[in-house]
């Protein structure tokens, strides 16, 4: 068996650390080094934005792409699929039983959301499944010489399979509001799931701490020029642009521009119809955290064809006003994260006002 696990690529081996894992000790600089090179590690020429290699929502069948520049990041708190318009109008989970939307195009109660779980190199079938405890049980136990060995074998394939996909059902929505947001900025729905998603199966992202109201303090904050962002477009293509220190400052707001550094431009991609919803976010090591959902159009965008992941109300500036939405809707925020530097073990949960 162990010729066999090493063989499909199972044989157990040691984690190690991923481009831009985190070491910091919370200064501005080290905050800077870690979202930063959390994404520009990973832009080496010849790598993909694809996502997945193989995408069929129809028959649930979703394959993480290894050439894809961000491989390893977890992106299983993105969906990929709901049952009202496809791969459209995305939804990021952000606790364990709600999910951010963007207002202006949105999803409702009795719509179907689908997740796909974390994926890490060396599974069985390439579904993303990350757990190894049947195989491990199996490879202990089993011998080829019994008769049923290559059924069970087959079995556990199709039991990983299915355990890679998550379905909710949302049962309600709430717009959060705030009274320093204006008509614009009033862009986030939240949407509760029928029942959690719980365990390590999927992972809500975090939030940026609240201390930062707009893209010029977001650059101030964390102490670069240049802040590269990542963003998924319907398609689940995973593009990368800038939030520059030079971007218009509106308070609440995230803009985000084209790439002048060269590596992000290699992977620099617009907006189109249809990706309003998607995340726009920076990276702690492997995690997401959570900018802004995609409101499609800038003030700097010149082609409406190939805009930038343009600006968003600002999750982190808002999150008093989404804890307080999914409260009025769960009850309770207890797996509302924020990130208040690049290392997740600082990632409060749960939720605290003011940080």
């Amino acid at each position: 068996m162990r010729f066999a696990l090493k063989r499909f690529g199972l044989a157990r081996r040691p984690r190690s650390a991923f481009p831009g894992s985190v070491s910091n000790k919370g200064t501005a600089m080290s905050r800077t080094l870690d979202f930063v090179s959390s994404i520009d590690s990973r832009l080496i020429a010849g790598k993909s934005q694809n996502v997945f290699a193989e995408q069929d929502h129809v028959k649930r069948r979703y394959k993480r792409d290894p050439n894809c520049w961000a491989a390893d990041v977890d992106l299983s708190a993105f969906s990929v699929w709901n049952s009202l318009d496809g791969p459209r109008r995305a939804g990021t989970l952000i606790t364990s039983d709600c999910v951010l939307l963007a207002a202006h195009f949105p999803l409702g109660p009795g719509t179907r959301i689908r997740f796909v779980r974390d994926t890490m190199p060396g599974d069985l079938n390439g579904d993303g499944v990350t757990d190894f405890a049947d195989l491990t049980i199996f490879s202990r136990t089993a011998k080829r010489s019994d008769a049923d060995y290559f059924t069970r074998l087959v079995q556990i394939a199709r039991n990983f399979d299915q355990s890679a996909i998550i379905e909710r059902t949302i049962v309600a929505t709430a717009r959060a509001t705030s009274p320093v947001m204006s008509a614009r900025e009033d862009d986030l729905l939240l949407a509760k799931l029928d029942s959690p998603i719980t365990g390590e199966i999927i992972r809500p992202v975090a939030l940026l701490s609240p201390g930062v109201q707009n893209s010029a303090q977001l650059n101030a904050h964390l102490n670069a020029p240049t802040i590269p962002i990542a963003s998924l477009n319907q398609h689940r293509q995973i593009l990368v642009a800038e939030v520059r220190r030079q971007s218009i400052a509106r308070d609440a707001w995230i803009d985000a521009v084209r790439p002048i550094d060269a590596r992000r431009s290699r992977m620099y991609g617009g907006l189109n119809p249809g990706d309003s919803g998607c995340a726009v976010f920076m990276l702690a090591g492997r995690l997401p955290v959570l900018l802004y959902c995609a409101r499609r159009g800038s003030p700097l965008t010149v082609s409406l064809s190939d805009a930038p992941p343009g600006g968003g109300p600002f999750a982190g500036f808002f999150a008093d006003a989404i804890a307080q939405t999914i409260r009025s809707l769960t009850g309770d925020v207890a797996s509302l994260r924020v990130a208040r530097t690049a290392d997740p073990s600082t990632f409060t949960q749960p939720f605290s006002s003011g940080l």
